[in-house]
């Protein structure tokens, strides 16, 4: 199962995956927690984890509200993007925040009081604890930024390093061009032609389309 949520003044996409029928999984809580619970409780199932494929503030904002109505569910992300959640994590926030859309400050300065860190730091080829998804790294959008892979499934969520006909930016602080391109084209376009990608914002997509046609990596 795959639930797309789009939230946030962003319109970030957060995801509920369950591959089994068991164990939910929220993938990006952007925004709008009230929303993302609703979708939880018509799925009737109870969340075991937020995984984070990278910790940029349109991504993380329903964090700590979701944690509240939960209870203390671990929070996945790379261990490069641990800095920037957490008590830590704030200053950078907002800093990062007030430089790209500073009259989104005050919208999400409650949200960032709640952030919570990131309670299970995982690296490239680890699998989160209970799913069948496999961490694959793609740093270049932020040094830490991931894709989760289900093999089995044959899905993919690419976080902002992946978008239908384009890639993610690279002009944020840690951020690198060649260094997206160069995780796109050696650890996802190998994946099969059909592997569905689900991205960070916009429709979903195929490794097979993006290899054919996205002009940033042909």
């Amino acid at each position: 199962m795959v639930k797309t949520i789009p939230s946030g003044p962003l319109q970030t996409n957060c995801y509920l995956y369950s591959s089994d029928g068991e164990s939910l999984f929220i993938i990006d809580p952007a925004d709008e927690a009230a929303a993302i619970e609703g979708e939880i409780l018509a799925c009737g199932l109870q969340p075991a984890a937020i995984i984070l494929t990278h910790t940029h503030f349109d991504h993380i904002l329903a964090c700590g509200e979701l944690i509240r109505r939960f209870g203390d569910l671990p929070v996945y992300a790379h261990e490069a993007e641990r800095e920037y959640m957490g008590e830590r994590g704030k200053r950078y926030q907002q800093e990062h925040l007030r430089s790209l859309i500073p009259q989104l400050l005050s919208y999400a300065r409650e949200s960032l009081e709640s952030l919570p860190e990131v309670t299970s730091p995982f690296i490239h080829g680890d699998t989160v604890s209970g799913s069948s998804l496999q961490v694959i790294h793609t740093p270049g959008h932020t040094p830490g930024s991931v894709c989760l892979y289900d093999e089995s499934a044959g899905i993919l969520f690419s976080g902002d390093t992946l978008f239908r006909d384009s890639v993610g930016r690279s002009d944020f602080a840690g951020g690198s061009h060649e260094t997206l391109v160069r995780s796109i084209r050696e650890r996802l376009l190998p994946l099969p032609a059909g592997t569905v990608v689900y991205p960070g914002h916009g429709d979903s997509t195929t490794i097979g389309y993006e290899k054919a046609h996205n002009p940033f990596i042909r």
